[in-house]
């Protein structure tokens, strides 16, 4: 059969905002293709990155224990943070660890808790900007954090 393109209709799908996980996202993508075999114990990345403690420095210290501790580059490379399309999300289990190893740093926030969220929502779009940068360079990382 043959279908005319000036009266097909064409499906347009809208980039993904940080605040929305769209109705056609991937599910996450499986703890078990991690390769823990590569990564770091998360007291080992942070004391190698001491200079990014602090609010200002979390979005680049949450990349670096992403990448290094928690995920690897693989891992990052196919997913973003909550997914997006063709794209899956990060494990969820890793990344509520995550948060939690970014809330630790932070004792300020302890004794109100929801005082952290702006931080995280910083590290989670510091995390997402990572995961494109790698996509877009392939496995170069000298353009992320």
């Amino acid at each position: 059969s043959f279908t005319n393109p000036t009266t097909a209709t064409t499906t347009v799908q809208t980039p993904c905002l940080p605040s929305e996980k769209p109705p056609t996202a991937m599910p996450p993508l499986p703890s078990s293709e991690i390769n823990q075999a590569k990564l770091l114990n998360t007291d080992l990345v942070i004391n190698k990155y001491a200079k990014l403690k602090g609010p200002s420095k979390a979005g680049a210290l949450s990349v670096k224990l992403a990448r290094e501790s928690v995920f690897g580059t693989e891992i990052l490379t196919k997913c973003t943070v909550r997914g997006c399309r063709e794209l899956p999300a990060l494990p969820t289990e890793e990344l509520a660890f995550l948060k939690q190893v970014m809330f630790k740093q932070f004792p300020q926030f302890w004794q109100t808790p929801t005082d952290f969220e702006p931080i995280w929502t910083k590290c989670t779009e510091a995390i997402n900007h990572a995961c494109k940068a790698l996509r877009v360079k392939g496995k170069d990382s000298s353009l992320c954090i």
